[in-house]
């Protein structure tokens, strides 16, 4: 079904209006208006014919015409601009004649000829002129008068703009014509400076050539000296040879020399024990009721000593005539060794007085002049040393064994530990070894005031500022712990909401009194017979929320059964004196994925080697061990109770 012509491009035609291309001009006609026919003349229209009338109701509602309209405007256009040629093609065709005319009559110019052709002449030539004028505007309104009035008032738009694109052609042609005179312009510069430049090559190319000459003669006087600078040089280096040669000789004669300085002063320092020896002799014989020349004979040894070392003094004095470069070496290395016989002496003779009790005069003068501490007579520093660690070292074993009485017995393991870990005054020093091994490695003393668990140091501001957090720690027998395999811990934390950590808060500030009482509770609520009370962990996590009471949304505890989370919980709200809000508050998380050991958790080969996985939450019983309160970063934790004995708690739990 075709779109008729509608009353809004019949109008515009009539108008005249110019619609090549897209027109977004908006018609004060409707649908309406439109004379719509059914082509087999039945009142209601096809659903097909009625989507295309739709379409194109919709089309002409935007504004636009119809594609048959626009169609006969381009036509006629194009007949115009046929018509056009046609009247340019007759007035060509006059212009001729007029000309072929004319070219017979003697003159310069057709003014002129015209003129020469007389009066009678020229009339006619008007008249035929005018006649011919006449012919061309009949012919031409003959050719006008085909067009309809119509078409005429389209073409006036079109030859408005064919108008104006002439100006705008003219315009830029102007402006083309100015650049172009503006390039000629530069073009004429960079003439002139080529030529000049030319010029300058020229006296420019005879400098570089006699640039080029002199330095090739230079080069050539240049490549000379080198010469004589090479054989310099090769003489330099044959000399350096030479006198490295006589250097290694010297070298080796200065290492000899040092060789033999330092095999006399072996020797001497051989000599030297063996006068010690001596000495250890007398001092032996004079404690054994020698006769009383003894001091005379240590003084004559002292001056033995003396005389060895001014010989060794003498022997490096002799070394200062050696090679420079090798003097300190060797002086260091006497030196060195000089000073160590000397710290050996020393020390075998502090020994020696402690064992035999030498007069204090005698030991002052072996040491050279060094004068002692102002000790009694009798003072014995290793007795003094043995009794102050025994002291210090039983008084920790002590504490830790609060709960055993004396100094340990054989009735049961406890006190057999202590008994084993008390230094006696009859310890050697394996002994002693051995029982400080025992406390500090074994027991595990020495990894009191550890990180806690998780690695917390309290280094770094709580995530809760104000309210102290209380931390309970649990953790695997060690009678059940699996070969291979970690230790399991698991430590759980909740908010004193009653209190703050300092004064000047809302909240009271919490008080010794007050920690020693949540202590109190926690013994009651958390220990059974002495021993912490146990729970079942396993894969399940079990969350309570309750944020107004200390237990912020998030916080779980991994556990085997909903019955252990219940019973960690109501406990932790009755030691910090909050109501619990039953089962109803926990919420259980089963994953999907089963506890794992080590040994079902599988194997995974990384480079090569078979690498154990990490085991899943595995199930393992959890005994209570520590409580304790941080109240941030500025100081250490606060222990309420330690079953382990490893810290200073508030409440003694035995």
């Amino acid at each position: 079904m075709g779109i008729p012509p509608s009353p809004a491009t019949q109008e515009l035609l009539s108008q005249g209006l110019n619609v090549v291309g897209r027109v977004t001009k908006t018609s004060k006609f409707k649908f309406y208006d439109w004379n719509v026919k059914h082509d087999s003349g039945f009142t209601k229209i096809r659903d097909s014919e009625f989507k295309k009338l739709s379409r194109a109701a919709t089309f002409f509602r935007e504004g636009h015409y119809t594609t048959e309209d626009i169609k006969k405007i381009q036509d006629t256009a194009k007949e115009a601009k046929t018509k056009v040629k046609e009247v340019e093609k007759v007035a060509k065709q006059s212009k001729t004649l007029w000309d072929n005319f004319l070219s017979k009559i003697k003159g310069s110019n057709q003014a002129a000829k015209a003129s020469s052709a007389g009066g009678s002449i020229a009339a006619l030539l008007l008249m035929g002129g005018i006649a011919a004028v006449q012919i061309l505007i009949q012919l031409l309104q003959k050719q006008v008068n085909d067009f309809s009035i119509n078409s005429i008032d389209k073409l006036v738009p079109e030859l408005g703009k064919i108008s104006d694109r002439i100006a705008a052609n003219a315009a830029r042609n102007q402006t083309l014509e100015k650049q172009f005179l503006s390039l000629k312009s530069s073009t004429d510069k960079i003439y002139a400076e080529a030529a000049g430049a030319a010029k300058n090559a020229t006296s420019a190319k005879e400098k570089a050539n006699e640039a080029l000459y002199e330095t090739r003669a230079g080069r050539t006087k240049l490549e000379a000296e080198i010469a004589d600078a090479k054989k310099k040089s090769n003489d330099a280096f044959y000399e350096t040879r030479a006198g490295r040669t006589k250097l290694e000789a010297e070298i080796a004669a200065t290492k000899k020399q040092s060789n033999d300085a330092l095999y006399e002063t072996r020797q001497g320092r051989a000599k030297l024990e063996d006068k010690i020896a001596s000495i250890q002799n007398q001092i032996n014989k004079f404690s054994q009721g020698v006769s009383s020349n003894f001091l005379s004979q240590i003084n004559i040894t002292i001056g033995n000593i003396e005389k060895r070392l001014n010989t060794s003094e003498t022997k490096i004095a002799s070394l200062e005539k050696v090679k420079p470069t090798l003097q300190d070496k060797v002086i260091e290395t006497i030196q060195g060794n000089v000073k160590k016989i000397s710290t050996d002496l020393s020390v075998a003779v502090t020994r020696l007085s402690q064992l035999e009790k030498l007069p204090k005069e005698i030991v002052g003068f072996i040491r050279w002049g060094g004068l002692m501490a102002d000790l009694p007579d009798n003072f014995d520093p290793f007795e003094h040393l043995q009794q102050t660690y025994k002291t210090e070292f039983n008084r920790r074993v002590d504490r830790y064994f609060g709960d055993v009485q004396g100094n340990g017995d054989l009735s049961g393991s406890r006190p057999s530990l202590k008994l084993a870990c008390r230094i006696d005054d009859n310890d050697n020093d394996a002994m002693m070894n051995i029982r400080h091994n025992l406390f500090f490695n074994v027991i595990g003393y020495s990894r009191k005031n550890l990180a806690v668990v998780y690695g917390s140091k309290f280094d770094t501001a709580p995530p809760v500022a104000g309210h102290p957090q209380l931390f309970l720690y649990f953790s695997q027998d060690g009678a059940a712990q699996p070969t291979e395999e970690p230790l399991i811990e698991h430590e759980k934390s909740c908010r004193l909401m009653k209190f703050s950590c300092s004064s000047g808060n809302s909240k009271p500030a919490i008080t010794k009194a007050d920690m020693t009482e949540i202590a109190n509770e926690i013994k009651t609520l958390f220990l059974d017979a002495k021993k912490g009370i146990t729970y079942t962990t396993g894969n399940k996590s079990a969350s309570y929320t309750d944020p107004d009471n200390g237990f912020p949304k998030g916080n779980y505890l991994l556990v085997n059964s909903k019955a252990d989370a219940e019973n960690i919980y109501s406990k932790m709200c009755n030691a910090i004196d909050v109501p619990f809000k039953g089962d109803s508050h926990i919420v259980v998380n089963d994953p999907d994925k089963p506890s794992t050991t080590t040994a079902t958790a599988g194997k995974t080969t990384i480079l090569s080697k078979p690498r154990n996985n990490r085991r899943y939450r595995p199930v393992a019983v959890l005994r209570f061990r520590y409580a304790y309160i941080s109240l941030g970063n500025l100081i250490p934790p606060i222990f309420l109770i330690d079953t382990t004995l490893r810290n200073q708690s508030l409440v003694n739990w035995l």
